[in-house]
Order: structure tokens, then C-alpha cells, then sequence
């Protein structure tokens, strides 16, 4: 059974089905509705239900006490409709992007501590992903389970094609246990994103403090240097805890954004240890270091991650103690998967952790025979050549030697062979006037080694446009998951030189199709 569900202030509705939440509904139907845990923990999806009423289901106490209940209070990420309602909620003024699937690679696992992972993901080509600073993931796992992991990246107005995670060993877990016990690196994953409603926001000028413990730093990292590329002139000031110094992982990166940002604070802080480990720092619980700091805290922000205890001590004694406007405290609680068991946020299918029935091309079986030469007609075992035309030979071939640094071989009267490496080449046709000139969407493709070298390689393209003949040259942008620029050579051919963060042909069909004909419109016809 289905009712309509009314959201106020807003005045927007939705219809929210008897089994499902309402958050779960209410994301389905493109609403920007806040949440976090989405397991009846953290508070963030609380509302109050003015008409109607809900099956609160399993709340916990802490976030949702049986008064609360009593005053019509819910949170969304339990709650389930008895009959049509009216709830009050504050939306998200920001127009967050709408989570999609994403396939990905783990491209680099660094620890700087024995049960720290730094995870580098690099997306698939054309997937940049856009969200804010802050959100999180939920890696899909092969048991159709999901492990949600703050995004430590600094969003970028293009999007991004790689994101970095900040991972903590939990004992018996089913994906960390995995992580630091194999070598994950070339694996292909999958992941939802962009997820929550915690993200540095925009509207405010009030002065901020972050507060983090453990690898709560992740999203503080991403609010921090989205601040800094914004030019923010916000005061920030950074509390960041563990039981150790060296829980604080990341310290030095930390201390050099106090050197490098005006107005921004570090104060680290220990919560465990003797004076005989060496710490000269703060001791004590890190939201007490702020309250230490703070004596009033009516007109800052706070934004909270880590441990559910600091996050729900920092809300309580903040509000009660210090001043703190409720709707200035943003938090994200980190939960373990015992504690995380999630209701459904939003319809979605059961996703595999690998991508099935794809094969993996890793550069040195990069000359093996195509997956489907088993029952095609022809059996191939490379592909060989191509053709391109021009006007000349031998200014072409001037060109491609001494700017394109091709190898050229003149094995015909009208044609030479060029190649760059690989069991692959072209052919290049001398036709004259009867050359076809090319758009820039038929162009060769040549990879370099960073976008540093793009940018170089750019830089001499306009100023050897005369000597080379070189027609267009456009400017370097970074697309589909690449950093490229296009010039046209003298011959109507277009060339792109382009830095790729990986191996772009085994990224390619490893990641598999990743359009169908249903996912078309009728301008991709």
C-alpha cells in the first residue's frame, strides 16, 4: 500500500510504500532529504511527523528517545508510513547530485599504519564523478552488503576520475579483512556515490570547526582543500583526535595547511599514552578541546566525523554547554558494519563486487587473441594497421618524426608505414588533391607520461604551428577521465595528445560495456 507523504516546509510530495522508509522514498523521488548512517543511529534524517503516523521501527534509543517519539519526532531512515503524512524536515539547499553506480579500479593501497589504508579508486573513462565535499560511498560488495567510506578527494567542478578513501582495519570485517590482508591493487570494484547530506556548505560566513577522530579526517581533508582551491576566507580551525599520535596519520599535511592557508588552526589531539611516548601535544577527548578552546560557540559551524561516541558527546554537551545552534552542527558518525545494519535508502539492483563474464588485459597479455576470435569468423591475433591519407609524403613525414616522434618506414611509392611501438601501425597514403579532410571526432590517439608533458606539448604546438603547418590547435581540458589536447596537422588529420592515469584499452574492456541500448536517448541515435 502506498500514501502520500507531504513535506513541510517545502510544500513537496511523494508516494512512500508500507515496506519501505520514508528516506528510502523520499530519495527515490529526487528529494534532497538530509541523512547519514541511514541505521537509525546518528539523528542527521530526524523529523517531526505533524499528521499521520509511522512504524518508528528499529531506532536507536540514543538518536530517537521514547519522548521524542511521544512529541511526533521520527527518523526517516526507519520510520515506515501507517497512513498519509505530513513531516517536517528541513531539506537540503544545495542541489547534490543524484547517486549513480560507478565501476572502478583500485589503482594504489598505501598504509601509513598498520591498520590505516589510503585507497586510491580510479573511475572508469567517461564516469568523473561529481559531488560535494564531504559525501560518501558505498562500495558494493559481492553479497549484494555494501561498506560506506568517506570521499578524502577535494571535488572539482568537472568532476574527478579518481577518489581517495581512508580505510581502518576492523578486525573480522568482510571488505577491510580483504583489504590489508591481500593485494588488491589492478581489482575492479563497484561503488554508489555520491551519498549524504554531510558536505561543507556555502551559505554561511560564520567561522567553522572541524572536529575528527580517526579516519574521520577523511571528509575534513576534502572540505579543507575544496575551502583552499575555493578561496575560502572562512577561519577554520582543525581539532583532530586519536588514542595515539600516530592514529593522526596524515599529521604533516595538516600542519602544512596551517602554514599554507590564512586563517586556518591545527590543534591535534591524544587521547591515551604516557608522557614517555614523546607526545608534546594536547591530551584528552577531542571535543573537549574544543570546549576548552570555546567558551561560546553561538556563532561558529561545526562539522563533526568519527567515532559515534565523540560525534553524539560533541552534539550534546555543544548545544547544552557552549551555545551551539542546532542547525550548526553537521556530523557524520563512522559505524561498523555490526552497528551500520542499514534500511534501504533507494531501489537498486544486486551488483557483484567484479564485473562478471569480463576479461581481465592486463598490459603483458595485451597481444593476446580476442575474447570473442573463438567463434568469430575471422580469427585474429592482433590488430595490425590503419590508414590515414596526405598531401606529401615528405612533409608529413617531417611531422610525424620530428613532432610526433613516430617511427617512419617508406614502404611504397605512394604510402609509408608509421607506428609507435606495439604490433600496430599506419599506414599513410599519399593522394594529393584528393585527400578527404577529417573532423576532429575521426582523430589518432598518443599517449604521454603526465599532464605536465601535455601541457608542454601544448605550449610547443603553438609555437611551432608555422614550422609544422599545423591548422588548429585547442586547448587542453580534462575529458573523458583524460587530460588532452586536439591540433589538426598539416594534412586535415586530427591527432589528440592525451594523459590517461592508467592503462586506457585494459580499463576499457575490463570495465565492460557500460552503456546499453536502453540507456540511450534519441539524440545518442
Amino acid at each position: 500500500m502506498a500514501f502520500t507523504i507531504t513535506l513541510e516546509p517545502s510544500g513537496h510530495s511523494y508516494q512512500g510504500a508500507s515496506d519501505r522508509t520514508l528516506l528510502g522514498s523520499g530519495l527515490d523521488a529526487g528529494l534532497n532529504l538530509p541523512y547519514s548512517c541511514r541505521a537509525g543511529h546518528c539523528r542527521t534524517c530526524r523529523g517531526k511527523v505533524i499528521v499521520g503516523a509511522v512504524d518508528h521501527g528499529e531506532a536507536d534509543p540514543l538518536a530517537l528517545s521514547e519522548a521524542q517519539r511521544a512529541e511526533g519526532y521520527a527518523l526517516l531512515c526507519r520510520a515506515k508510513p501507517l497512513s498519509d503524512l505530513t513531516v517536517q524536515v528541513q531539506e537540503l539547499s544545495s542541489q547534490v547530485m543524484a547517486p549513480r553506480i560507478i565501476p572502478c579500479r583500485v589503482k594504489r593501497v598505501h598504509k601509513p599504519t598498520a591498520d590505516v589504508a589510503i585507497v586510491t579508486l580510479r573511475l572508469a573513462m567517461n564516469e568523473n564523478l561529481m559531488f560535494a565535499a564531504g559525501q560518501f560511498i558505498d562500495l558494493l560488495l559481492a553479497d549484494g552488503q555494501t561498506r560506506s567510506y568517506s570521499i578524502a578527494t577535494s571535488p572539482r567542478k568537472r568532476g574527478v576520475a579518481e577518489i581517495e578513501l581512508h580505510m581502518r582495519h576492523s578486525p573480522g570485517g568482510l571488505f577491510t579483512d580483504r583489504m590489508f590482508g591481500t593485494d588488491m591493487e589492478g581489482e575492479i570494484l563497484q561503488f554508489r556515490a555520491p551519498l549524504g547530506s554531510f558536505y561543507l556548505r556555502g551559505d554561511s560566513d560564520k567561522p567553522i570547526v572541524l572536529l575528527a577522530s580517526g579516519t574521520g579526517f577523511a571528509p575534513i581533508k576534502a572540505m579543507v582543500e575544496f575551502a583552499q582551491a575555493s578561496g575560502s576566507t572562512r577561519p577554520m580551525t582543525l581539532y583532530w583526535g586519536g588514542r595515539a599520535a600516530s592514529d593522526l596519520y596524515m599529521d604533516e599535511i595538516a600542519r602544512q595547511w596551517e602554514r599554507d592557508i590564512p586563517g586556518f588552526r591545527y590543534v591535534p589531539v591524544v587521547s591515551e599514552g604516557t608522557a614517555a611516548d614523546g607526545w608534546g601535544g594536547r591530551r584528552g577527548f577531542v571535543h573537549r578541546a574544543v570546549m576548552d578552546d570555546h567558551p561560546d560557540l553561538s556563532g561558529y559551524q561545526v562539522y563533526a566525523c568519527g567515532a559515534p561516541v565523540m560525534v553524539e558527546a560533541a552534539r550534546a554537551e555543544f548545544f547544552t554547554e557552549r551555545g551551539l545552534d542546532e542547525a550548526d552542527f553537521f556530523a557524520d558518525s563512522f559505524f561498523t558494519a555490526a552497528e551500520a545494519v542499514s534500511t534501504e535508502t533507494s531501489a537498486s539492483p544486486s551488483i557483484t563486487t567484479h564485473l562478471p563474464g569480463v576479461p581481465s588485459m592486463r598490459l603483458n597479455n595485451a597481444l593476446a587473441a580476442p575474447v570473442n576470435a573463438a567463434t568469430s569468423v575471422v580469427k585474429p591475433e592482433y590488430f595490425s594497421h590503419g590508414t590515414l591519407e596526405c598531401y606529401s609524403l615528405k612533409a608529413s613525414r617531417r611531422f610525424y618524426e620530428e613532432f610526433l616522434g613516430l617511427d617512419c618506414v617508406r614502404h611504397g611509392r605512394r604510402s609509408m608505414a608509421i607506428r609507435c611501438g606495439m604490433k600496430f601501425h599506419v599506414v599513410c597514403l599519399q593522394v594529393g588533391s584528393r585527400l578527404r579532410p577529417c573532423t576532429v571526432d575521426n582523430h589518432w590517439g598518443l599517449d604521454v607520461s603526465s599532464p605536465e608533458e601535455v601541457t608542454r606539448i601544448w605550449k610547443a604546438a603553438i609555437e611551432l604551428k608555422d614550422t609544422y603547418q599545423l591548422r588548429q590547435i585547442t586547448e587542453p581540458v580534462e575529458q573523458h577521465g583524460a587530460y588532452s589536447f586536439y591540433l589538426e596537422d598539416l594534412d586535415h588529420n586530427w591527432w589528440e595528445i592525451q594523459y590517461y592515469d592508467g592503462m586506457q584499452h585494459e580499463d576499457m574492456y575490463d570495465f565492460g560495456d557500460r552503456f546499453t541500448e536502453a540507456d540511450l536517448t534519441d539524440a545518442d541515435r
